[in-house]
């Protein structure tokens, strides 16, 4: 029921074979080439920034993990990560917000895929499913961009999305 924003699963089936993995704990490694920020961006609070995300709870319900996905390590890009805060510090208020990846070169991979885990809360706040989750692709550095993911659906959890990357750009 709710498929496919709601309790539907996918995974992909073949000889895939991981060829770059950014786990962003290393300063000056990958996470040095992702950018926090894009003309246009207008938010006023809750602006995407690297760290360790603090625990956040609205009653009992976790509204931000108190870690990141990955079994080593702890950063992440998260909206919010200070020591104590609100559960309401760490939203995204009044606009939208950016996370720029560096430009990986697929061009040499077979049927490449891309996969992230998302944290992504938008019902324990003041304007429940107000915000969207967005996320798109380019095949051209960034001139022209396709949406891969598009929901106002909360996921407290993290949660694993995969997508084939020739589903919506050529890669190169």
């Amino acid at each position: 029921a709710g498929a496919p924003e709601n309790d539907s699963y996918g995974f992909l089936v073949g000889p895939y074979a991981t060829a770059l993995l950014d786990d962003l704990e290393t300063p000056g490694g990958w996470k040095a080439g992702w950018t926090a920020g894009a003309p246009g961006d207008d938010a006023v609070g809750g602006a995407w920034e690297w760290g360790l995300p603090q625990s956040t709870f609205n009653a009992w319900r976790g509204v931000q993990p108190g870690e990141d996905h990955s079994a080593t390590g702890v950063n992440c890009f998260v909206t919010g990560a200070a020591a104590g805060a609100a559960f309401t510090d760490s939203d995204v208020d009044g606009g939208r917000t950016t996370l720029l990846s560096p430009v990986f070169d697929l061009a040499s991979l077979q049927d490449p895929v891309i996969r992230y885990f998302r944290w992504y809360s938008n019902n324990l706040g003041t304007d429940p499913r107000g915000d969207r989750w967005r996320v798109d692709v380019s095949g051209d550095g960034g001139a022209t961009w396709v949406g891969v993911e598009s929901t106002d659906v909360p996921s407290n959890f993290w949660k694993k999305i995969e997508f084939k990357v020739s589903n919506y750009v050529v890669p190169s």
